[in-house]
């Protein structure tokens, strides 16, 4: 989704087992939108985007781990 200053905003999405209290994003600029190579969602808690360098490419990945509300079991998804 592109935002009216041009900010472009890459959802990992909302599925019937990540309701909307849950889910995460990437937020590009306009100016590096040219630099990604590809998003990937590879969990409710853990996505990545690939960002093109000058020499070779860097992977940022973004986790959000349970806060101390929620038992060791749900904490330990996670890892």
């Amino acid at each position: 989704m592109e935002l009216s200053d041009g900010t472009w905003i890459y959802d990992a999405g909302k599925t019937e087992e990540s309701p909307e209290t849950k889910g995460m994003a990437f937020l590009v600029r306009k100016n590096f939108k040219d630099y990604i190579e590809g998003f990937c969602k590879h969990s409710d808690r853990v996505i990545s985007c690939k960002v093109k360098l000058q020499e070779g490419s860097l992977q940022i990945i973004q986790v959000y781990a349970p806060t101390t509300d929620y038992d060791d079991e749900e904490a330990e998804k996670i890892l």
